[in-house]
């Protein structure tokens, strides 16, 4: 009987060895699950801060496209009038002639001149380029 007490004795130390093996299986495990979890959750923070961003992009570049380039280098066509006065209009006749002037150069580039001939009275003459769209 002694010798059966001792296997018996035995058997409930490896039991016991056993259940204490399985408590901190099951412990690990919900150490991990809460480490992924914590990894899940700073995961979504950071695509929901990434979402917010986008959105924050999207509404600028909305009102960018609204204003359709307000504030943005103004373009010419042209500009130095290599083309001569193809892209250029001005206010003609009644004595004004316009032409370029490849000899008189302003920051490397031709000039544009109007000569008015014959005017009794003051009067405004300009030039004006064609409109191109700036977007």
């Amino acid at each position: 009987v002694e010798k059966t007490q001792t296997s018996f004795n035995e058997r409930v130390n490896t039991v016991e060895k056993n259940a204490e093996g399985t408590t901190a299986s099951v412990k690990k495990l919900q150490e991990t699950q809460t480490e992924q979890g914590k990894t899940l959750t700073q995961a979504a923070t950071t695509i929901q801060q990434q979402s917010e961003e986008l959105k924050l992009a999207m509404k600028k570049k909305d009102v960018e496209d609204y204003v359709g380039g307000l504030g943005t280098v103004n373009e010419l066509r042209d500009a130095d009038f290599k083309l001569g006065q193809k892209y250029w209009f001005w206010n003609s006749g009644n004595g004004a002639t316009g032409s370029v002037d490849t000899n008189l150069k302003y920051k490397g580039m031709n000039t544009f001149a109007i000569t008015v001939t014959g005017q009794t009275q003051d009067r405004w003459w300009g030039l004006t380029s064609q409109f191109i769209e700036c977007q």
